[in-house]
């Protein structure tokens, strides 16, 4: 017969643990203190984790503290649970940028709001580029609008500082050209905006090519052409400075002593070709710009 007081049945001891061994057996000397008491998952689990080498204490600690993360997600709508996938090329990563407000193609970014400073939308070209730049980045079509936003900002910006250089630009080199010029700037202007015309260049065309070429260099070219077309339609003149083309007040001091002179006026009614063309040319002077006014 067994002795009661050799196995501690009378102190009520039990084995560490609080727990009788499963089989009533006790471990082996040695032995994990789980060993016969925990069924093989559980060991599983912990090995897995780490707790095996943990003694029952802290491995009690570890299973709340997982558990009380685990009772977070516990009645949670699953459509806002997040699985990732462990490959970065599984397809399951299309659900969760689904999730994420991906849309399943870049037709889905409405970019009709996003507007430039005055006012007019996005060119087909750049909300295309938008888009599909969007949809490779994965960004969502919540956020899309804002960025873009950002984007015509910048070149609001951008469009502004280059105006702002070509408006300096264009008035120092009207500066320099209106002291190149002189007194003959007015007259200047008007034979070059004819030479231009002569050449089939409206004002959107001079105003281009002043951007492109410099504001003084196209004026003066075209003053060139015009002076060059002056046979037909300009008279001579003595201010230095002006390609030989007379002021108004010279138009205007030959046209009264034209009107003087009675041989002149025969020709002009008898229909001379040389006195009407010189007629004419004065009144073109005379009608034209005025200088220094």
């Amino acid at each position: 017969m067994a002795d009661p007081v050799a196995n501690g049945a009378d102190q009520g001891q039990q084995p560490a643990g609080g727990q009788q061994p499963a089989g009533g057996q006790q471990p082996a000397q040695g032995a994990a203190w789980y060993e016969g008491k925990a069924v093989p998952e559980a060991i599983g689990l912990w090995q897995n984790k780490g707790w095996n080498h943990l003694d029952p204490t802290d491995v009690a600690l570890k299973a709340t503290e997982a558990y009380r993360e685990a009772a977070k997600h516990i009645g949670a709508d699953p459509q806002s649970i997040l699985r990732l996938p462990t490959s970065p090329v599984a397809p399951e990563w299309n659900d969760v940028w689904a999730k994420l407000g991906v849309p399943k193609d870049s037709a889905g970014y409405d970019l009709t709001a996003v507007k430039f400073a005055d006012g007019t939308a996005l060119d087909d070209n750049a909300a295309t580029m938008l888009r599909n730049a969007a949809h490779a980045a994965h960004i969502s079509a919540a956020a899309l609008p804002d960025f873009a936003r950002e984007f015509v900002k910048y070149m609001d910006g951008m469009d502004a500082a280059e105006a702002a250089n070509t408006t300096a630009v264009l008035t120092q080199e009207r500066a320099q050209l209106q002291s190149n010029w002189g007194a003959n700037f007015e007259i200047n202007k008007f034979v070059a905006m004819q030479g231009a015309k002569a050449l089939g260049f409206d004002t959107e065309m001079v105003e281009a090519m002043e951007k492109a070429g410099g504001y003084a260099r196209t004026m003066e070219a075209f003053r060139r052409v015009g002076v060059l077309n002056k046979e037909d339609n300009y008279v001579q003149g003595t201010v230095p400075g002006n390609g030989g083309l007379m002021t108004r007040e010279q138009a205007t001091q030959r046209m009264e002593s034209l009107k003087r002179d009675p041989v002149w006026r025969d020709k002009l009614l008898a229909g001379d070709q040389q006195a009407g063309r010189e007629f004419a040319s004065l009144n073109l002077v005379i009608a034209g710009p005025n200088p220094g006014r």
